[in-house]
């Protein structure tokens, strides 16, 4: 009998945090398919081989990284940023290193299998 409502508690708790993350991924793919041409603002990289185009939405930014080649996205982040400070974008050869609150990120050039596939999720 206490194995059993052992095992209840453990698969509702595993429920609830599978719906958690179903939730938060909905809401960022929301966000992501808001953002359109007329809410984005455009940083090229010095070398030309790349793009970035970012969106504010109040306390969420989604930055995604095109190649100028084909202008597909390679790579992109959605994250949390409550500051308020305007997205600096700093280009290095190998990186490109983004602010996310008061931690400096980066999304590695080229980027990475990982990165690539997960650009083609909505």
């Amino acid at each position: 009998m206490f194995l059993l409502s052992i095992r209840r508690i453990a698969v509702t708790f595993a429920a609830l945090i599978v719906l958690g993350v179903a939730w938060r991924y909905w809401h960022e793919a929301r966000l992501r398919a808001a953002c359109g041409p007329r809410d984005q603002v455009t940083e090229y990289s010095p070398d030309g081989r790349y793009l970035a185009k970012y969106c504010y939405f109040r306390d969420t930014i989604i930055l995604r990284l095109y190649g100028s080649d084909n202008m597909r996205v390679i790579a992109e982040r959605t994250y949390h940023d409550a500051s308020g400070v305007l997205v600096s974008l700093t280009w290095t050869r190998d990186a490109l290193i983004y602010p996310e609150g008061d931690i400096l990120k980066t999304i590695k050039l080229p980027p990475s299998l990982y990165d690539r596939i997960l650009t083609q999720l909505p």
